[in-house]
């Protein structure tokens, strides 16, 4: 059985163990590392424990925490920063039910690379909409940027 709740301060580990899991899927070792050390340390978990709003999804089953994610505040809007699930758990519903987790603010914006269209396609069949686009700095690649009011209803 599959439950989502808000990240108790106990459970901070489970943040550090999902984040290991699913960077060393996608980066190399010496990158992943690095960023474990600047987003997963002590400190740093704390700041983003009291800055952010963070839910895991927990396997119930197993015990196991099976998955991530996270909102910040920037300005006067939320902005979906973290969507992680570790790899068995993958196409199992996990990440739908992370962002149809009830503590999420009324309006969650994420921005997606243009190239991801397996994200663009997940996030628009769960009620998010494009919104507008956006140049990364420095000559990066575009980024798409979705919208979507909680219950899946597109923001307006």
């Amino acid at each position: 059985m599959l439950s989502v709740r808000s990240v108790e301060f106990d459970e901070l580990w489970a943040i550090r163990a999902i984040s290991a899991e699913t960077c060393r899927d996608l980066w190399p070792e010496d990158l992943t590392r690095a960023y474990l050390k600047a987003a997963c340390s002590d400190r740093a978990l704390l700041r983003r424990f009291e800055c952010s709003r963070m839910a895991i999804a927990w396997d119930e089953d197993e015990g196991e925490p099976c998955g991530l994610i996270e909102v910040v505040r920037h300005g006067g809007s939320y902005e979906l920063v973290t969507l992680r699930v570790r790899q068995p758990w993958r196409r199992r519903g996990v990440a739908t039910a992370l962002v149809a987790w009830d503590g999420l603010p009324p309006t969650v914006l994420v921005r997606v690379e243009r190239q991801n269209t397996a994200a663009q396609a997940f996030l628009r069949a769960r009620g998010f909409s494009r919104d507008a686009e956006e140049w990364q700095p420095f000559g990066g690649e575009p980024l798409d940027r979705y919208v979507r009011a909680v219950g899946g209803r597109p923001a307006r």
